[in-house]
This record gives C-alpha cells, sequence and structure tokens, in this order.
C-alpha cells in the first residue's frame, strides 16, 4: 500500500503557525525589490525611446518601496505635459491611454499658430531647425505643441505584466522552502 502520512492535529497546528511566520514578509522584500529594479531600468529604456535621458526629467526618476508597494516619483512638473503631449501638435498625437478624457491639449485655442516660449541659448544646439527670437536678452523657441511621449504609461502596463508573476514566484519559492520534508513519503 506504500507509505502512510501521519500528521496529528498538533502538527497541523504547528505547521499552520510556522506558515503564518514564515510567510509574513521575508519572501516579500526581495520580490518587491526585484520588481522595483526592473521597473526602473524598463522606465529609463522608455525615456532613451523617447530620447529624454539627457533631460530634467530623467535627473529627477525614483523608483522606490512604500509599504509594499512600488511607486514612481518624478520631481519635475515638466514631465506631464512630455506625457501626455501639448499643443495642436499633441492634439494630434494623443496619448495612448484610452481613460484620458480630461486633457486639454490646446489649453489657450493657439491652434496652428502656435506660441512662443522662454528658453535657453543653448535651444538650437539642441533643436537646429527651431524658430527663435531674442527679447531683452531672453530667448524665446516657436512651438506649435508636442506629441505625446507616453513613457510613464508605458512603464505602468510593463510593471502591470511583471508584478503578479514575480510575486508568486517568490512566494512558491518561500513556500516551497518552508513545507520541505512535511509532506515527504505520501503514496499516490
Amino acid at each position: 500500500m506504500g507509505n502512510l502520512v501521519n500528521i496529528g492535529i498538533g502538527d497541523l497546528r504547528n505547521l499552520t503557525g510556522n506558515l503564518k511566520k514564515g510567510l509574513n514578509d521575508q519572501w516579500l522584500a526581495p520580490a518587491l525589490a526585484e520588481i522595483q529594479t526592473r521597473v526602473l531600468a524598463k522606465l529609463y529604456e522608455n525615456m532613451a525611446k523617447y530620447e529624454l535621458l539627457d533631460t530634467e526629467i530623467a535627473s529627477s526618476v525614483r523608483v522606490y518601496v512604500f509599504k509594499k508597494k512600488i511607486f514612481i516619483d518624478i520631481a519635475n512638473t515638466y514631465a506631464m505635459f512630455v506625457e501626455y503631449g501639448t499643443g495642436i501638435v499633441g492634439s494630434e498625437n494623443p496619448h495612448p491611454n484610452p481613460k484620458v478624457k480630461n486633457w486639454i491639449y490646446d489649453v489657450n485655442a493657439h491652434g496652428e499658430l502656435g506660441w512662443w516660449y522662454p528658453c535657453d541659448e543653448n535651444i538650437k544646439t539642441r533643436y537646429p531647425n527651431i524658430a527663435t527670437k531674442t527679447i531683452n536678452g531672453q530667448v524665446y523657441a516657436h512651438t506649435k505643441g508636442q506629441k505625446s511621449r507616453p513613457f510613464l504609461y508605458e512603464t505602468y502596463r510593463y510593471a502591470a505584466r511583471i508584478t503578479t508573476p514575480t510575486l508568486n514566484r517568490y512566494f512558491k519559492k518561500q513556500l516551497n522552502s518552508m513545507l520541505k520534508g512535511w509532506f515527504c513519503g505520501i503514496a499516490i
């Protein structure tokens, strides 16, 4: 008939207690650390895709774990306009998230005329074809806006895809190591 499992009530209580203690958080920290690392790498990959690595946005990025959650923090208010786009150009190339309904691309109704904005004197180095003018020593550049460059949205979608499988992998590894030896020799 094979080996029979002989587990008493006291053994099951010990197993349950050990599982509760062992599964609290010791598997979660390394899982979140891996997700954090992978999300940061994907964020930089997406910023590179949209030519944002040499910007103030890239230097203000932080991905961190707080209260068992992963956060992406960008301490640059301009990032929002890069993410969603602006002006007539942005309205023709909108953000891919279908839930974004309230973003107004051409707030001041500039339309095809566009607008002038203050910039530094090195703008021509980065954008050689941009129209500029100088008034009282301040350089201004002309724009009709910018298309959406959804580097954050794409990173969020990546994080959503990898989080559950990564957590499951770490959880199963921890559970298997805790149960090792408890159910040996079961006759099937």
